[in-house]
């Protein structure tokens, strides 16, 4: 487990929060916050009272204006364009959807897409990092020009032209972040149907204690029971975009799948007084069995935005035989408790949040919380290639690509 070298990062960050003291430099007090605060990778460190898109003056200067599109690499580097509003620059210029940027703003795409720091929150794995940098690497100050070049998808000639970033009021960004709506939260967190030739479907959208009716447990039970009536050839539950909620949940509804006691998690605090981490005896999460207990195959859909409680599931049923888990990326690697997280008050009004605990596998050691080289989560069996043929399948063609690999898997 690769550990955090604090002394390498006060040397590093004290001298310049210092010069932005002495300079009453707000900007770049600032800044340095957010840079450190990510520097520590766990998606559950923030600073709690800053809303980027409402008020934030440094976001908006650094990264109001937008040119009508978004980005994302695939695994050979080339840097692809995943959306295209109507009416901007991006679409007046002539790009469209699947456009290879092959140079930005002085740089190739690839070296513009890997020198992208910024983002709306932190970011602890490497794939969560690249999400980010594709969405805000066509991001810059209200104004600024670009030249582009770039290479429409099927065309053998690059197009070089000029863009100016206009304030959309972070429309790419707002368009290209998965957020829960209260219709969501109000709505049962679980449904399901059966798809392809006779597949049983749950989409689990969050592990939040919801203001339905049906426990969740109740609505997963209903519809395993429905499934095996039905004889379904295996199960996809898809846990993509789902951002977790109360751990007890997750391993309940993880019991329908598992034949005998498994362990879920230790909890250990950290105690402030002595400033070491202490196991909580009377919190110790399992995974108990549950009725219809569902024996067929089951494929576990996953991506970097399955995060917290959300990557318990994939976390703690990986490795049973019948279990596989898929995806483009690992989940998000942070796995941390946020019981009653521990705020700092820094100055210029900033509360900074930490989680308060981790989670503990069965040997005691920290599971699914990224380590500092950016690795984490709960990790595909099947790791889908982001290729062209993936892309074209998903963005261009609007098909659910992790579904088809979820379905041919179990096919084998």
């Amino acid at each position: 487990m690769e550990k955090i070298d604090w002394n390498e990062r006060q040397s590093k960050y004290e001298p310049i929060f210092k010069g932005a003291e002495k300079d009453k430099d707000l900007d770049l007090y600032y800044k340095t916050l957010r840079e450190y605060l990510f520097s520590l990778r766990d998606g559950h460190i923030k600073i709690v009272n800053d809303n980027v898109y409402d008020g934030n003056t440094v976001f908006k200067k650094e990264v109001g204006g937008g040119f009508g599109l978004s980005t994302v690499q695939l695994d050979n580097g080339k840097v692809l364009v995943s959306l295209v509003l109507e009416n901007s620059p991006a679409a007046k210029s002539g790009m469209k959807l699947g456009a290879e940027i092959v140079a930005w703003d002085g740089k190739t795409g690839r070296e513009a897409f890997g020198q992208t720091t910024w983002s709306e929150n932190n970011m602890a794995t490497d794939e969560v990092k690249r999400f980010n940098q594709g969405r805000f690497m066509v991001r810059a100050p209200i104004g600024k020009e670009v030249q582009v070049e770039f290479r429409n998808w099927g065309e053998p000639e690059p197009i070089r032209t000029k863009l100016t970033a206009y304030d959309d009021q972070f429309e790419t960004l707002k368009r290209t972040k998965t957020k829960l709506t209260q219709a969501d939260l109000d709505a049962s967190p679980i449904e399901g149907k059966i798809v392809g030739n006779g597949y049983g479907y749950v989409k689990i959208k969050h592990f939040l204690p919801s203001s339905n009716d049906t426990s969740p447990e109740k609505s997963l039970a209903g519809l395993l029971n429905m499934f095996q009536d039905k004889h379904v050839k295996g199960l996809i539950i898809d846990l993509r975009n789902n951002p977790g909620g109360d751990d007890q949940l997750a391993a309940d509804l993880a019991g329908f799948f598992v034949k005998e006691m498994k362990h879920y998690e230790y909890v250990s605090y950290y105690n402030r007084y002595t400033g070491e981490f202490e196991l909580n005896r009377n919190e110790v999460v399992k995974v108990k069995p549950a009725k219809p207990y569902f024996d067929g195959t089951v494929a576990i859909l996953i991506n970097s935005r399955t995060g917290s409680s959300g990557e318990g599931m994939p976390l703690v049923l990986k490795g049973i035989p019948n279990v596989k888990i898929v995806g483009f990326t690992s989940t998000a690697g942070s796995f941390g408790l946020m019981s009653s997280p521990i705020e700092i008050k820094m100055p210029e009004g900033y509360v900074i949040q930490f989680p308060d605990g981790r989670s503990l596998n069965q040997n005691k050691k920290v599971q699914g919380d990224a380590d500092q080289t950016g690795a984490g989560g709960a990790v595909p069996d099947i790791k889908i290639p982001l290729n062209e043929e993936t892309f074209k399948e998903s963005v261009m063609d609007g098909q659910d690509v992790e579904l088809k690999y979820a379905i041919e898997a179990m096919e084998k």
